[in-house]
């Protein structure tokens, strides 16, 4: 996928939230808070999408919209040329998404 981002002339980039030098301990801060029981479940979802078209019309209602706002035009309508090629050339199109919940006692 890197390569993709590359060939408009982008590098990924992790952000860090602003004052912190580690990514957040989600356990150790409930712990700290006086919940017990901690547990952690991986949660993942499925989502079928119809076609090219509402994957991007979805990525505009999300942070998504924020990277393709920072393209300038004829980058972005590149972008969408292509990953709608792309799409339109599998057999099914997937919204995978990832979450972690977390459930403890108080």
């Amino acid at each position: 996928m890197l390569p993709f981002f590359r060939a408009f002339g982008l590098e990924l980039v992790v952000v860090v939230a602003a004052g912190r030098s580690a990514p957040l301990d989600e356990a150790g801060t409930l712990r700290e808070a006086g919940f017990r029981g901690i547990v952690e479940a991986d949660i993942r979802v499925e989502v079928p999408v119809p076609d090219a078209d509402t994957l991007w019309a979805w990525f505009q209602t999300h942070g998504t919209r924020q990277f393709l706002d920072d393209l300038p035009a004829p980058r972005r309508a590149e972008f969408r040329r292509r990953m709608t090629a792309d799409l339109e050339s599998r057999d099914r199109i997937l919204l995978r998404r990832y979450a972690w919940l977390f459930t403890a006692l108080a």
